[in-house]
Order: C-alpha cells, then sequence, then structure tokens
C-alpha cells in the first residue's frame, strides 16, 4: 500500500501554456512561451523553462498539456516522434499519434482515478496533450492540429487539418486559454491582416500579461516555408 502511494506521487510534467500555430497557403508559424510545471497530487508543482517547437524528422511539433506521467510511462514527445517517423504526411502522422495518445492517456486517466483524487483526475483532463504538427510537403503548407476537448458533456479528441476543404487565406488555431487572445484581438482590430508572426508573438505576450501563473517565460517562434524554417527568436529552444 505504502509503495502505491509513492508511485501516485511522482510528479506529472504539464505544460501551462499559449502556444499558438498558424498556416497560411505559403507558410506556417509556430510559437509558444515556455513555462512548464512539474507538479503531483499533493502540491501546486514548481514552474521550470522548456522548449514547446521542436524539429521531428522532416516536421515541426508544438505541444500543450501534459508530456511526461513516470507511473505509466506515457510520453507525449516520444509518442509524436514514433508517429511521424512511421508517416509519410502531416495529416497521417495527426492520425497515428492520436491513435496512441488517446490509448496512453486514458490509461493515464485510469491511474490517476485509481490513485489520487477526483480534483487531481479533473486536473489532468483539463492538461490532456495539445499538439500540432506543420510542414512542407510538395511545396505546399501542412497543418495539423490535435485537441481533447468537451463535446456534448462527453471528452472526445478532435482534429483540424489544413489545408481545408473549402479553403480560407490564413487560419489560427490556439492550444492554449485565449483571455489574452481576445484582449489582443480587441486591441488590434486589423489582426488578420498584419504579419502573422507578428501577431503570434503579441498574442503570446498579452496571454503571459493575463496569466502569468500560467503563461511566461521566453518566446519561441518559427515560420516555415518552401526554402525551411526561419528562427524569428529561439527563445529556450536550442
Amino acid at each position: 500500500m505504502k509503495l502505491r502511494w509513492v508511485f501516485a506521487l511522482l510528479p506529472v510534467t504539464l505544460h501551462a501554456t499559449c502556444a499558438i500555430a498558424v498556416w497560411t497557403p505559403n507558410s506556417l508559424v509556430l510559437g509558444a512561451d515556455s513555462m512548464e510545471r512539474v507538479v503531483n497530487p499533493t502540491d501546486a508543482g514548481r514552474a521550470i523553462s522548456d522548449c514547446k517547437v521542436q524539429q521531428v524528422g522532416n516536421y515541426y511539433v508544438l505541444v500543450s498539456g501534459l508530456t511526461r506521467h513516470p507511473r505509466t510511462g506515457f510520453d507525449t514527445w516520444g509518442i509524436l516522434a514514433a508517429a511521424i517517423q512511421q508517416s509519410g504526411s502531416v495529416f497521417e502522422a495527426a492520425d497515428r499519434a492520436v491513435a496512441e495518445i488517446e490509448k496512453g492517456y486514458a490509461e493515464v486517466l485510469r491511474s490517476a482515478r485509481h490513485n489520487t483524487d477526483a480534483r487531481f483526475v479533473h486536473s489532468l483532463e483539463l492538461n490532456a496533450p495539445v499538439f500540432a504538427i506543420a510542414g512542407f510537403e510538395g511545396g505546399r503548407p501542412y497543418l495539423a492540429h490535435c485537441s481533447f476537448d468537451k463535446v456534448r458533456g462527453q471528452w472526445a479528441w478532435t482534429k483540424q487539418f489544413f489545408p481545408a476543404a473549402g479553403g480560407t487565406p490564413s487560419s489560427f488555431t490556439y492550444l492554449c486559454e485565449q483571455r489574452g487572445v481576445s484582449m489582443y484581438k480587441g486591441g488590434h482590430p486589423n489582426w488578420r491582416r498584419e504579419n502573422p508572426a507578428k501577431v503570434v508573438e503579441g498574442m503570446i505576450r498579452m496571454e503571459a500579461r493575463i496569466l502569468p501563473e500560467e503563461v511566461g517565460g521566453p518566446v519561441s517562434l518559427v515560420v516555415i516555408d518552401r526554402n525551411g524554417a526561419h528562427w524569428k527568436d529561439r527563445g529556450v529552444c536550442r
């Protein structure tokens, strides 16, 4: 019994974050803060810094939510890397990753329900892994945004793929709360016509002002086009 309780207290790593991915017909923009929390069921956690925008194979990946759960061996980055290595496209990689994350995260939640209280389980549900995979294929940009959301009262995994049917000039997807994002939009009515990289940076910094306990640290920002990746600011990413 004592050993089981020790396992229950193993820390989990959560991205308390503001991360944003943008698709346009010619480029992709990925940006994120760098605040991360290591928590267990008995404390509020400690803040550390970590890179949330990483190159995996030929693609770039943006991650929010829980990244590591030692008790079950769940590792979001490891799942994404394996999915990309086994896939031939951004969309296929996203499908594979969602299938594995869904299975692994269900085990995380089962373990938490068995070993901790309902409040911590609810916290894990709210911090389920959210990710975006972005890259160029055949000279065109592709973006997959996958998240765990409540749909008609039930938690479910959802996927958005860009370019989407019907087509749009650009698409912003948010892997975070959007209080600061909404405030930024209110103060910049022409934000859709501005440089996407500048807008993403502004949204993240506004989110950090509104939610300093959850968002903060250096911003990492990369723009990807047919000529490769161009870092506007690496932040803590090296």
